[in-house]
């Protein structure tokens, strides 16, 4: 008996290890738990294919990208699982149950890959205002929602990699011809296994929902009188102005 306990919390370990470091997230049971050793390549001007002068190519591969992206942008989760993250379910958005019901729910790495890619846009703004068809975003064009946008991005990625802190380190190496030591940017890391992550979205992702997600409202669940957004976030959805056909103005104050 003891033994078959030994084994079995050896093989629970490194999900154990992952719950432990990681925010609670029911994927957090189902994503494989195994780290996998990765070396990035810091290679300075590596041609990846997501990165370089803007081009057919290129916007192709991010459309791919976020193509797998976009079909797990949105999920659902339970009101148990709710509730394990920290929230209360009367606060979230219910989903009908003709979409897979429970409560809708966005995962951080789509959020993530979503604003690496509009910061990589950002750095060739002729391009991109005249090629808007690589961005529905960037067709907007107006810089009072583009910049807070731009700025909401490198924000969030500057706290996801403080939160992170990565203390993997870089070596250098000396190089005949170059006085100074040369860093090495290709370092090695444990990496979570990217598609089974994806599998899991799939697994979880809203199927065929309405356009702006405009569910119907639950009568149990509340209504803020105020958008935790500021106001250029209303600017940028027009849409958010007004709550399943309600003036946000007429929303009781909770």
């Amino acid at each position: 008996m003891m033994l078959f306990i030994g084994i079995r919390w050896q093989l629970d370990f490194p999900r154990k290890c992952l719950k432990y470091t990681d925010q609670y997230s029911p994927g957090l049971d189902i994503v494989d738990p195994i780290p996998h050793k990765v070396q990035f390549n810091g290679t300075l001007g590596f041609p990846s294919p997501f990165t370089g002068k803007p081009s057919q190519e290129i916007d192709d591969a991010w459309a791919e990208h976020d193509t797998v992206i976009e079909k797990t942008r949105f999920l659902t989760v339970t009101a148990d699982e709710l509730r394990d993250m920290g929230w209360d379910p009367a606060d979230g958005v219910k989903v009908p149950e003709e979409y897979g019901g429970g409560y809708m729910a966005y995962p951080e790495v789509t959020h993530m890959l979503h604003c690496v890619n509009f910061l990589r846009m950002a750095t060739f703004p002729e391009y991109y205002n005249i090629n808007t068809k690589a961005s529905i975003e960037w067709d907007e064009k107006d810089p009072r929602i583009i910049r807070p946008h731009l700025d909401h991005c490198a924000e969030m990625l500057r706290q996801s990699i403080s939160c992170k802190a990565d203390v993997t380190l870089m070596t250098y190496n000396r190089v005949k011809g170059y006085p100074k030591p040369l860093p090495d940017f290709s370092t090695r890391h444990k990496c979570r296994n990217l598609p089974s992550v994806l599998d899991w979205l799939k697994s979880r992702a809203i199927p065929a929902p309405p356009p702006e997600y405009a569910f119907p409202y639950a009568p149990d669940s509340r209504l803020f009188s105020k958008s935790p957004q500021p106001d250029v976030y209303l600017k940028m959805h027009p849409d958010a102005k007004t709550e399943y056909g309600r003036p946000v103005a007429e929303i009781v104050e909770i």
